[in-house]
């Protein structure tokens, strides 16, 4: 035996039993990880009121330990500008998400100048545009509506607009059928729960009118087109586009009332709990629809406030605030790029 084995044995074992010491302390830190999300997970199906059958538990529990590291990773990083967390939308992967709660059909032909299609134009730029405005806090807004598993979101934002215009010309606040939308518009160009267009909605409502949530309430699936000949009905003149890529027209649309947009929401929108979207985390493919009801300024950054129809157990109470980035272009999730809104009668 040479000199100094004994030794460099020990040396050996020492170090062996090292490693086993600690992969036994690498095996209980992810013991207690997986517990950890574990409670998490059943605490999150609680208090969603959340029965997933046990034969896709499995695969639900994987898809949230998932978001919840994404939530986690994007939460640490420094100046972050908006939060995430677990919501309702935590057990979906992000294909699923957006198969089942965005409803943007591109248009491949749309004019990107402002237009009025039907009727006299009866609304005038505003002589001032105010640093900031909110329709919500001033009683012009309906309540948050909830597209549920339709891709119906092109016929709220289209409704949450008119909503508001009728509003400030009535003095009240009427929640308009979106399911008739769903159901009756198909020949302008929407295809019920798969998606659709403002515009397309806007030129239904010149043409047909829209009658009132409570006489043809949504279902969230497509029906068949019965619009009842004895419910209260109202007309549109006509609508606008916003010129393209022109934050600086978009806020003189939005001084006047709030307006339906385009919007890419595939990667900040699922999780979202509240602040400003800010940066490129968007991107501009667009592939969901809402309104824009306010902007302002907080902490130096512009800002739209955003009505979203997923509920108000979606987001800071149902809306999403997103920057009003400066200079003509895109904008932060694509927000210049589709906008539009109703003209009444004069």
């Amino acid at each position: 035996m040479k000199p100094g084995y004994p030794a460099a044995f020990a040396v050996t074992a020492i170090i062996l039993a090292g490693y086993m010491l600690l992969g036994h302390l690498r095996k209980e830190t992810v013991d207690s990880n997986l517990s950890a999300v574990a409670k998490a997970y059943n605490q999150w199906k609680v208090d969603y009121k959340m029965n997933i059958h046990s034969a896709e538990n499995d695969f639900r529990f994987k898809v949230f330990s998932q978001n919840l590291e994404i939530i986690n990773k994007h939460n640490s990083k420094p100046n972050v500008t908006y939060t995430l967390g677990l919501n309702k939308f935590a057990h979906l992967t992000s294909t699923e998400f957006a198969s089942l709660h965005f409803g943007l059909i591109k248009p491949e032909n749309r004019i990107s100048t402002q237009r009025n299609f039907t009727g006299k134009v009866c609304d005038k730029a505003p002589l001032t545009i105010p640093d900031e405005i909110d329709w919500e806090a001033q009683g012009k807004v309906s309540k948050v509506k909830n597209q549920g598993s339709c891709g119906s979101c092109y016929a709220t934002a289209a409704l949450d607009s008119m909503e508001s215009v009728l509003a400030m010309t009535t003095g009240v606040v009427n929640e308009l059928s979106v399911q008739q939308l769903v159901d009756c518009s198909e020949s302008y160009g929407n295809d019920g729960c798969c998606g659709g267009l403002p515009d397309y909605s806007f030129q239904y409502i010149v043409d047909h009118g829209i009658v009132l949530e409570s006489d043809y309430p949504y279902k969230g699936e497509v029906g068949t087109c019965n619009v009842p000949a004895n419910g209260t009905k109202f007309i549109i003149s006509g609508y606008r586009d916003v010129t393209k890529n022109s934050p600086d027209a978009l806020k003189a649309a939005v001084a006047k009332n709030p307006v339906a947009v385009g919007l890419e929401a595939a990667k900040t929108f699922q999780f979202y709990t509240g602040g400003i979207i800010t940066g490129d985390d968007c991107g501009t493919d667009l592939d969901h629809t809402s309104a824009i009801v306010g902007y302002g300024t907080q902490n130096s950054t512009a800002f739209w406030k955003v009505k979203n129809p997923w509920g108000t157990d979606w987001g800071d109470k149902g809306y999403v605030y997103i920057e009003n980035r400066p200079g003509d272009g895109p904008g932060t999730c694509g927000i210049n790029q589709l906008a539009s809104y109703p003209t009444d009668y004069c």
